[in-house]
């Protein structure tokens, strides 16, 4: 798990605790400790860590019926230890989201291509799941600019048609959903 040196314990606290595994998966370590668990590996990399932001990837996996694992991706702000949202970085977000929801289309449309003829049934899955305005919170910084995550949470018999659901932009692409005054501004100056 991770372990922080911040400026004061208050903040190294704060960025343990939004980093942690508990609050991210929702999930109970001393619950995993028991004879019955599911969690065989918990693993975290911080993928950006200047410019007073923080970008961390925590992914979990375990085993009941079938293996899995989640990941997801936590950005903070390294001076208070605070959780960033879309909200606090970007601006006029319906506007991002059409951004974002052209990516996805496109990486649809080549998944699709590239297994309809393979299981057609398969194609029927990508109905309906598309990033909406809560999941641009599922975003990671890294020096190159933004990508927003999307798990398109196919049941596990066809994991294997899941597309990666990455969608990377340039700090130029993006700079125009930057709120200057936010802490990815400094990026875009």
């Amino acid at each position: 798990r991770p372990v922080v040196k911040a400026s004061t314990p208050a903040v190294s606290r704060l960025i343990e605790q939004n980093l942690s595994y508990e609050k991210n998966f929702e999930l109970s370590i001393k619950e995993e400790t028991t004879d019955i668990q599911w969690l065989d590996e918990a693993t975290f990399e911080i993928e950006h860590n200047g410019g007073g932001i923080i970008s961390a990837r925590l992914s979990i996996s375990g085993s009941a019926a079938y293996p899995d694992g989640v990941t997801k991706y936590v950005v903070l702000d390294a001076a208070t230890g605070r959780k960033l949202t879309a909200n606090d970085v970007f601006s006029e977000l319906s506007g991002l989201l059409k951004l974002v929801l052209k990516k996805q289309e496109a990486e649809v449309k080549e998944a699709s291509d590239e297994i309809k003829d393979e299981d057609p049934e398969v194609v029927e899955y990508f109905d309906g799941r598309r990033i909406d305005l809560e999941g641009l919170d599922h975003f990671s910084v890294s020096a190159d600019g933004v990508a927003f995550h999307y798990d398109y949470a196919f049941p596990h018999v066809i994991q294997a048609y899941e597309p990666e659901g990455k969608f990377e932009f340039t700090w130029a692409e993006i700079k125009g959903h930057i709120k200057p005054s936010g802490l990815l501004g400094r990026f875009v100056r």
